[in-house]
């Protein structure tokens, strides 16, 4: 995903492969993802979890110069410990979308307070 951020005005559609579940908060811009079935948009304020494995083409809005996310990856050593550490159990799907909406919280807006 670092990618995304390296060059901001293209028009063509790029392919990421997931390899670590990734937080995504957009200070600014907008970026599209589409996973193979479903399109997802996101503008700045919106944010998002990209589930690992899967194979995702990203675009940016060209009309938009700038782009600021910030992004956390989350590997599996981590949530392991995370899971072992808040005896958490996981949860197997047996659809999972690449994207999933984070819903809106005053806790993740200020990740942006400067």
């Amino acid at each position: 995903m670092r990618a995304i951020a390296d060059n901001i005005k293209t028009d063509v559609l790029k392919e990421q492969f997931i390899p670590d579940h990734l937080f995504l908060y957009l200070i600014k811009g907008e970026v599209s993802f589409f996973d193979g079935n479903e399109s997802y948009t996101y503008r700045a304020g919106e944010c998002c979890i990209a589930q690992k494995n899967h194979l995702i083409k990203f675009m940016m809005n060209r009309r938009i110069n700038e782009f600021e996310p910030i992004m956390f990856c989350f590997d599996e050593a981590f949530l392991r410990q995370f899971q072992k550490k808040h005896q958490s159990k996981s949860v197997n799907t047996v659809s999972e979308p690449a994207i999933i909406k984070v819903d809106h919280a005053d806790l993740i807006d200020s990740l942006s307070d400067r």
